[in-house]
């Protein structure tokens, strides 16, 4: 649906590719870890499914600043620095609660340890670019923006609960799974 909204939509058709482009790489590491690492199989960080799942975020990140870009027509000083305190008030706090807890209750080498703490920072900081596009927008956003809101605060619970549940050694809930899903369908 997000490609076809690029292909199909001439305005922010890179912005929707972007987006487009960041849901097929996350779904090429889906599928890489359905294959890879069957049910149960012990799975080595980082993998190749790792790779797709953290593409996802650069692509997202692009799309979501073209997307503001677009909308941000005139430049107002006021709703810039209302987005920067936003952004960064989200930041600090997704960053020193999310991050703060993965580090210290995940173990293993280096390169377990950075990958899963890349899930949760990356979550952040999408969240707090699109507190910034609220800003910007006079915090009135559209229909639009709130989809998009909808699907990242999803994906945000999905990770953070992948990532709670890894950390402290609990196995996969199932229920997650379907977080991811429908954080795209948003």
């Amino acid at each position: 649906a997000i490609g076809m909204r690029a292909v199909r939509v001439a305005r922010d058709r890179a912005a929707w590719a972007a987006l487009g482009c960041g849901a097929l790489l996350w779904t090429a590491g889906d599928l890489y870890r359905l294959i890879a690492f069957p049910g149960g199989a012990h799975r080595f960080f980082p993998s190749f499914a790792d790779a797709g799942y953290l593409l996802l975020y650069p692509c997202a990140y692009v799309g979501l600043w073209l997307l503001i870009r677009s909308r941000a027509t005139k430049f107002q000083r006021s709703l810039w620095l209302d987005g920067l305190i936003g952004a960064t008030g989200v930041g600090a706090v997704g960053a020193s609660l999310l991050v703060g807890f993965v580090i210290s209750h995940t173990g293993g080498s280096l390169s377990t340890v950075a990958t899963n703490v890349a899930y949760p920072l990356a979550d952040v900081l999408l969240l707090a670019q699109l507190v910034a596009a609220m800003a910007l927008s006079r915090w009135r956003p559209g229909r639009a923006w709130l989809c998009i809101g909808a699907g990242l605060a999803t994906f945000s619970i999905a990770d953070s609960t992948y990532a709670y549940t890894s950390a402290t050694g609990h196995t996969y809930v199932l229920a997650i799974g379907p977080l991811w899903i429908l954080a795209f369908v948003l």
